[in-house]
This record gives C-alpha cells, structure tokens and sequence, in this order.
C-alpha cells in the first residue's frame, strides 16, 4: 500500500549460511561484515523477505557477484648462507613467494648494491653470479 512502511530481513537459510560476511539493515541496505574474496567465492544468492506493515510479505533472491582484483604477491623474510667456496651457477637457496591470484606467475628479481653478486631463476632459485670472499 502506498506510504505503507516495509523491513527487509535475510531468511532463516541465508542468516545461517552469510551472517559473517552480509547483514541487511531494516531498510534494505545490505551491508558487508567483512571484505569479500574472489578466490574463496565468486558469488553469493541471498534470501531477502521484505515485510510491510500489515504482516504481508515477499521473498526474493538478491544475487552479489565478486569481482576479482589483483592481489599484491606476499613475501617472507628469509636468510640464507653461502660458502666463500661455492661456484657461481650453483644454487644455495630458494625465495618463496605466494599470490593468490588464480593464473598467475610470479618474476623474481634481486636489487640493491650487492644484486649483480648473485643471480635468480624464474623459479626463485639463488646461486652466486660472481665469486665472493668472507675475508
């Protein structure tokens, strides 16, 4: 009825399954409990009941798509130990890198003053480019 007030609630189903992530306010805004991950869900169907004053009712299904940005690579601090003695060419260690982004490959690269010292490969791997001398 027009000028009539109306709720939005979720259904008991969607409140069990999404109340971490969604809630909706009572005039229907839907609202997020957290940040949204592409990776661990693209998509999501919510049951709304809309109620007017009168005990009337509807049910709908209101449907959030998750859009996928890319997401920064993360790192981890690691150290490693070469022998004075080790030939160049010969790998010592690995750098471990993650990105959660589906398809993607990551590129390594070494910077900074001593860089030109030791080499990379495309899959992380260090060894010694030129020789090196603890004394």
């Amino acid at each position: 009825d027009y000028g009539d007030s109306v709720t939005f609630a979720f259904t008991a189903a969607t409140n069990a399954s999404y109340s971490n992530a969604f809630y909706i306010e009572s005039n229907g805004d839907l609202m997020l409990k957290k940040s949204l991950d592409y990776e661990d869900k693209d998509s999501y169907t919510l049951d709304v009941t809309v109620t007017d004053s009168y005990g009337k009712h509807s049910t709908t299904s209101w449907r959030v798509r998750v859009t996928n940005v890319a997401e920064t690579p993360t790192t981890f601090k690691q150290h490693m130990n070469v022998s004075e003695d080790t030939a160049t060419g010969v790998s010592f260690g690995k750098f471990v890198a993650n990105d959660e982004d589906f398809g993607e490959t990551l590129a390594y690269s070494l910077h900074g003053p001593d860089a030109s010292t030791f080499s990379i490969t495309s899959n992380g791997y260090v060894s010694l480019a030129a020789t090196v001398d603890y004394e």
